[in-house]
């Protein structure tokens, strides 16, 4: 009853033409989909984990897979694309204040993992893996030019 007095407004147009456009800078948008299932199916083919959550990168979209890979106990960034000069970029405030594939990266990685309050195990063999020195790391990308999927090796630091 108290807002009888308002006078009625009526409600704004909206452009049709912004309820169209996609999302451009984020997990959402197109690229960013297509990538996350390039990655996923990689992953998937590997018979590795996916990691909940993304991790920085471009659209946020950067996805986390963690398995034994050619015998190895491995953790793949990915997807990234290459740049017009060819080289890829690691996101340098990924979680936090963090550069990815950066040991303080990982450590805070491994956190917001132990605070999801799942994957205990899969948790608990990265950081085996990490104390033991024996955990390969690589970031996996797409070379612009040829369309090939491409692994490169990071040493954490």
């Amino acid at each position: 009853m108290m807002g009888f007095w308002r006078k009625k407004q009526a409600k704004p147009e909206i452009e049709q033409n912004h309820m169209m456009v996609p999302y451009q800078m984020n997990e959402f948008s197109h690229d960013a989909r297509q990538l996350a299932g390039i990655f996923s199916d990689f992953v998937n083919g590997k018979k590795m984990t996916l990691l909940p959550g993304r991790y920085g990168g471009e659209y946020n979209n950067d996805m986390l897979a963690f398995g034994e890979m050619d015998d190895r106990q491995t953790l793949l960034l990915g997807l990234k694309v290459t740049g017009t000069d060819g080289g890829i970029q690691l996101d340098r405030m990924s979680m936090g204040a963090f550069t990815q594939c950066t040991l303080p990266w990982l450590k805070m990685v491994l956190h917001s993992l132990v605070s999801l309050g799942h994957q205990e195990s899969l948790i608990s063999n990265i950081e085996q893996a990490l104390a033991s020195g024996e955990l390969f790391v690589a970031v996996i990308f797409i070379d612009r030019d040829t369309r090939k999927l491409n692994m490169l090796p990071v040493v954490l630091e």
